[in-house]
């Protein structure tokens, strides 16, 4: 928005879910992989590569780097279960060597 005409700031906790679907051959000598961040950024066009492999590790890695600019941005993610802050470290550990190190 160029100009508010007004705003306002408040801290919002919601449920955040990352998804990624099945690879698929797109019939154009590639293939997709379908990703969201639904909560936070919602459905993103589907990640492309030029096999299955490729089009999965790429929408994993677009996973991992979203959320790590969440945390970038001041967001904090917590775990479903006992509600502990998660860190970069955290999301390093879920998504292993996916993404960048």
């Amino acid at each position: 928005m160029k100009k508010d005409m007004a705003a306002g700031d408040w801290i919002a906790e919601l449920i955040a879910r990352a998804a990624v679907g099945r690879p698929y051959d797109t019939g154009e000598g590639d293939w997709a992989c379908p990703v969201e961040l639904s909560g936070l950024y919602g459905r993103h066009p589907d990640v492309p590569g030029v096999d299955s492999v490729q089009a999965l590790c790429l929408a994993l890695s677009f996973l991992r780097t979203e959320l790590e600019r969440f945390l970038e941005d001041g967001g904090k993610i917590l775990d479903p279960e006992d509600r502990s802050v998660w860190s970069r470290q955290g999301i390093a550990t879920t998504f292993g060597g996916v993404g960048p190190l």
